[in-house]
């Protein structure tokens, strides 16, 4: 990726997700299709943890989003830096966090959900908490039916789906600054790290 300076527009629902984070204290979980057009996704997704280096990104975190290949990385025209977002977050802290209650409407919503996408006391409870911080990033008083809508989007997990892979899944980390694709793997061992790492040190001698 040639520079860093304009993830904010390459991925605005990205953006969007950190900056809910950022203000809710939340963590991030992000997934790409496992057989899509997007061979430098893992590339990618180390910039974008470089780019967000506030962030909490997790294999099982509060937010779920999916990665989409880019049309292009040289976009033109101004677009938000991490400064506008941040400033956004702390001018929305002043503003009183609206208690979590949902009008009819949005309990409404809510049941449909549960029903339809097989959300759990957990997923429920984390939509509870969220919508609440986008309301009041919005600088709204009362959670609203939309309010909703997005944190239920946002707590849409296909981790169940092979035709998705979260993204933190898909790399072995070594530190801070060392990260294996484990597509450069022939295999990895699964619950076994201890061995994935054998085998990744391997793998990173041969390349020496």
């Amino acid at each position: 990726m040639k520079n860093l300076n304009n993830l904010t527009g390459i991925w605005p629902n990205l953006a969007r997700v950190y900056e809910i984070a950022k203000l809710g204290g939340f963590s991030i979980t992000v997934t790409y299709e496992k057989n899509g057009d997007y061979p430098q996704v893992n590339t990618d997704y180390q910039s974008i943890k470089i780019f967000y280096n506030r962030g909490n990104f997790e294999k099982d975190g509060d937010l779920w989003i999916g990665l989409v290949k880019p049309r292009t990385y040289d976009l033109k025209g101004n677009y938000e830096t991490l400064d506008d977002i941040h400033a956004r977050v702390e001018k929305a802290k002043k503003h009183p966090l609206p208690k979590s209650v949902f009008d009819a409407s949005s309990e409404e919503l809510l049941k449909t959900a549960i029903q339809r996408l097989n959300f759990s006391i957990k997923d429920v409870e984390i939509i509870h908490k969220v919508a609440p911080v986008i309301a009041q990033l919005d600088l709204d008083s009362k959670i609203q039916a939309h309010h909703v809508a997005e944190a239920i989007q946002y707590r849409i997990k296909f981790y169940h789906d092979d035709e998705l892979i979260v993204a933190d899944n898909s790399v072995l980390y070594f530190g801070k600054y060392i990260a294996i694709d484990k597509a450069g793997l022939d295999y990895c061992y699964i619950g076994d790290e201890k061995r994935n790492i054998r085998k990744a040190i391997y793998y990173l001698k041969k390349l020496l």
